[in-house]
C-alpha cells in the first residue's frame, strides 16, 4: 500500500481498531481493493464496509465453508464463495409462531436445526468457520458452548462473536458476570442457575411490573432465553484466555472491535505444535 493510500485509509474510524498484522491493513480479497489509479472509488467502497465492522471483519477473516447460529433477520454478509449454512434450535415457522416479533420479518431460512451450545449435528473439526452474534450471553454454559465450537472448528478456524456490553444495554444495572461463575455453572449439571438468571433478569434488566416468579416460570417453560450472563469487554478477554489454560481450548484474539452495544471478537483455533 503507497504512503497516499495508506494516509487515507487510516483516517476511517475503525481502521484504527482493526489488527495490526505486520502494522498494515491488508487488502486481500478485495475487501478494500486500494490500488493505484482507483483511489476514489477505493475509498467509497472502504468507508462503506468500514460502516460496518461485522461485514469487514467477516471479509478479512471468514473463509471457507461454516455455520451462523441463530442468525434471525441479522445474518453476516459474506464474502463471495463462502459456503454457509444458517444453525437454530427452532425451524423457521416454530420461531414465527412462538415469538410474534419475528411474524412480518424477514429471517434467513434454517438449513439445521440443532443446539447450537452443543452442536451435535456436526461432526469434529469439520467447520472452517463459526459465527454467533449475541449468542454467548444467552448460553447457561458460556464455557461449554465455547468447548463445543473449538472442537467442531479445524485447526486454524473461526470463531466470529459479536456479544454485548452491558453498559449500553438494557442489563447495565446487573452485576458482571465473572470467571468464577461461569465455572461454576460449567460444573453444575443441574441447571440450578438457570432459575436464578430468569428472576435477575425480570428484577435489574427489564422489571416486570408483576409476580417475578409466574412471569419467570413462564419464560423458562417457553423455552425463551434471555440474557443470563452480562460482561463487558474486558470480562470476554479474560475469559477467552482463561478456557484456553484451564480447558485446553487453544484460541487467539485476531480481532477485537468495539461496534456500537456490542463488542466483536475473532478468535482463531490455533495450529498445535
Amino acid at each position: 500500500m503507497s504512503r497516499a493510500i495508506s494516509k487515507v485509509a487510516y483516517k476511517l474510524p475503525v481502521v484504527k481498531h482493526i489488527l495490526h498484522e505486520r502494522n498494515n491493513l491488508r487488502t486481500d480479497k478485495g475487501i478494500l481493493q486500494l490500488e493505484k489509479g482507483n483511489l476514489e472509488a477505493s475509498y467509497r467502497q472502504a468507508k462503506q464496509a468500514l460502516n460496518d465492522p461485522r461485514t469487514f471483519l467477516a471479509h478479512h477473516f471468514v473463509h471457507g465453508q461454516g455455520i451462523e447460529i441463530g442468525a434471525a433477520q441479522f445474518p453476516v454478509i459474506l464474502p463471495e464463495g463462502v459456503k454457509i449454512r444458517y444453525v437454530d434450535l427452532f425451524t423457521e415457522a416454530e420461531i414465527r409462531k412462538a415469538w410474534p416479533i419475528y411474524e412480518n420479518l424477514d429471517i434467513v431460512h434454517i438449513d439445521v436445526v440443532d443446539n447450537g451450545e452443543q452442536l451435535t449435528k456436526f461432526k469434529a473439526r469439520s467447520l472452517d468457520f463459526i459465527i454467533a452474534n449475541h449468542f454467548l450471553e444467552h448460553c447457561l454454559d458460556p464455557i461449554g458452548t465455547l468447548t463445543n465450537m473449538y472442537k467442531k472448528l479445524r485447526p486454524n478456524g473461526i470463531l466470529f462473536l459479536a456479544i454485548p456490553d452491558k453498559r449500553y444495554t438494557f442489563d447495565k444495572d446487573r452485576v458482571i458476570t465473572p470467571y468464577s461463575h461461569l465455572l461454576a455453572e460449567h460444573k453444575d449439571k443441574t441447571k440450578r442457575f438457570l432459575w436464578e438468571h430468569t428472576v435477575e433478569f425480570f428484577t435489574l434488566a427489564e422489571p416486570f411490573d408483576g409476580d417475578i416468579e409466574q412471569r419467570s416460570r413462564e419464560i423458562i417453560e417457553s423455552g425463551f432465553r434471555i440474557h443470563y450472563h452480562v460482561w463487558t469487554s474486558r470480562e470476554l478477554v479474560e475469559l477467552f484466555t482463561r478456557i484456553a489454560d484451564d480447558f485446553g481450548v487453544k484460541i487467539e484474539i485476531e480481532a477485537l472491535v468495539k461496534n456500537g452495544h456490542e463488542t466483536i471478537f475473532v478468535l482463531r483455533k490455533v495450529r498445535l505444535r
